[in-house]
């Protein structure tokens, strides 16, 4: 009897032991599991990379985020992905804004967003977001509403007007075109009604102003030229030599240059003249109506 009782203490004992160490075991691992998850950050990361642009931008977690000291401090920018890519955008799988479809300076930054109407004929509100206080705070202006699938677009700043231009609505290669302008610093915006324009038409190419009044739109029938801030419009003639009739196809941006208007045409996607890095430069002396060949152009 007695060493039965002996083996029962000792059986007793060693079940006690069992259970404690379990639970001992198990209180640590969850101790540690814990630790884990209390230091294992937050689900958003803002960046740490550093810049050599002072102004700059980029995407992490899917989220954007703005730096205006090269990268010491970012800060996000109040808007989804899909509205910085809203539409048919070139650039969206490389997270690259559209150029000049948004604006870093220390004065003013901000980028064209298409925020989704959810309504029947699926439209976007398209506007200005913008920051003046090197995006501390942002405001949301909008330029068009009801606007159906963006592609291009562009704003730009001069000193007393600002301008914006919109194509979409694309059907079997042609879209529509969209011309806002701005007196207020582009806090409220008012689209133009334009005349001479076809719309739709083929895709637009390129689009933009060099000076508060002259403009232009370059599509691939060829390019259209206002002199009065959008209203009006007619297509500029460009004397191409026989030569680089079948060469040079699409017209680029005008711009200026040491007092002279310039253009340059390229040899489209398909062009092979020279390992397609030459393009035609013409210029114009009467405000972008009419345009001549001066030069072969070689482009890196």
């Amino acid at each position: 009897m007695k060493n039965l009782r002996s083996i029962l203490y000792g059986a007793t004992l060693l079940f006690v032991l069992t259970i404690s160490g379990y639970q001992f075991f198990t209180a640590q691992k969850q101790k540690a599991t814990a630790a884990i998850t209390q230091t294992a950050g937050p689900t958003t990361q803002t960046p740490t990379k550093k810049t050599n642009e002072q102004f700059s931008y980029t995407f992490l977690n899917k989220k954007m985020f703005v730096t205006f000291n090269n990268g010491l401090q970012w800060l996000e920018v109040p808007a989804t992905m899909d509205e910085f890519f809203s539409g048919e955008y070139a650039t969206a799988n490389s997270n690259e804004l559209l150029p000049d479809s948004y604006l870093l300076t220390a004065e003013r930054s901000g980028l064209i967003i298409a925020k989704d109407n959810n309504s029947t004929d699926h439209t976007d509100t398209v506007s200005w977001l913008q920051t003046t206080d090197q995006g501390k705070t942002w405001q949301d202006y909008p330029i068009f509403t009801d606007f159906p699938g963006i592609r291009f677009r562009k704003i730009q700043f001069f000193n007393d007007v600002a301008y914006a231009f919109a194509s979409g609505g694309r059907v079997m290669g042609q879209e529509g075109i969209s011309l806002a302008v701005s007196h207020d610093d582009g806090a409220t915006w008012n689209t133009v009604t334009t005349t001479g324009l076809k719309d739709p038409a083929t895709l637009v190419q390129t689009a933009g102003f060099v000076n508060e009044t002259l403009g232009f739109i370059s599509r691939k029938e060829g390019l259209f030229v206002t002199q009065d801030s959008g209203a009006n419009w007619q297509a500029a003639q460009i004397q191409v030599p026989e030569t680089y009739q079948q060469i040079f196809l699409i017209a680029e941006l005008p711009y200026e240059e040491n007092g002279q208007l310039l253009m340059k045409m390229n040899q489209g996607d398909q062009g092979d003249y020279k390992g397609g890095n030459v393009k035609g430069l013409f210029q114009s002396t009467d405000n972008g109506l009419t345009w001549t060949f001066v030069a072969e152009s070689e482009e890196n």
